[in-house]
């Protein structure tokens, strides 16, 4: 059985490719939301499954880290999934680099984040695949055009956000993950797919974004990688508002579009 880490509800958005695939092959899986769990509620959660035989993880916090040692003790398959991503938080950066040392398996979505590991010194091996979200997105249906897909976390000024695109006259979606997952929430495929622009606080959108040839408006600090800055994802300064940053000229992006699928990691699942 394979078992998801789940901390933020985003978490599920990046999941949830993979589940649809082991539910189709009517594989068994279980999600372990981490939140507010001590490390003997992980050791007691995986001794009550001892049909656990992977555990998939994305993301970096003191808890997920825990699961990652207690999966090092139970010797399951650790599979960390965008490991390349960066911490400029020293704290969270050298939870990072402790996740990606004790994990049995990495997947990284090109070649240069499979160097990046290997210079961190990783042994273990590295699988290249395509990013689940922009995998499932292009398989999803697209449904009539609209400007923008605006995806909110924080909760931070999403109804202030969404008055002005409406006052500038732009069509838009919107989902709120402020508060969990939203009823709604696997509607964020198709959205993905025929916006287009995406605008969120959450940096996860930053990969998906660029290989669906798609501007994204990052709301949040914290920039997990450098490469699409300034090309496909635009950092949305406190000053401005957001709909004075959408009104500019924007070029369209080269396609690069991935060659890799999921079958990498799905075979190992």
């Amino acid at each position: 059985m394979t078992c998801f880490l789940q901390e933020s509800p985003l978490d599920m958005i990046l999941y949830y490719p993979l589940i649809k695939h082991l539910e189709e092959k009517k594989k068994e899986y279980t999600i372990y939301d981490v939140s507010n769990k001590s490390i003997i509620d992980t050791i007691h959660f995986f001794s009550q499954h001892p049909t656990i035989k992977s555990v998939v993880n994305y993301g970096v916090s003191e808890r997920k880290l825990s699961v990652c040692m207690v999966c090092r003790n139970y010797e399951l398959l650790f599979i960390n999934l965008h490991g390349d991503e960066t911490y400029t938080d020293e704290f969270l950066s050298s939870i990072s680099d402790v996740i990606n040392q004790l994990g049995t398996r990495h997947f990284v979505s090109k070649q240069g984040a499979s160097r990046f590991l290997l210079d961190k010194g990783i042994k273990t091996p590295i699988g290249i695949f395509e990013c689940p979200i922009t995998h499932l997105t292009r398989k999803s249906q697209i449904v009539e055009p609209f400007d923008i897909l605006y995806i909110g976390v924080s909760g931070d000024k999403i109804g202030r956000n969404l008055l002005h695109l409406s006052q500038n006259n732009y069509s838009y979606k919107s989902l709120d993950f402020s508060n969990g997952l939203p009823e709604n929430w696997k509607s964020i495929y198709p959205y993905l797919h025929s916006a287009k622009w995406i605008v969120s606080d959450s940096f996860i959108f930053d990969r998906p974004s660029r290989y669906l040839n798609k501007h994204f408006f990052y709301l949040g600090c914290d920039v997990l990688d450098y490469n699409n800055l300034g090309k496909s994802t635009h950092l949305v300064s406190h000053k401005l508002e957001l709909h004075d940053y959408l009104k500019q000229t924007w070029s369209n992006l080269q396609d690069i579009n991935s060659k890799h699928g999921l079958q990498s990691l799905l075979q190992i699942l």
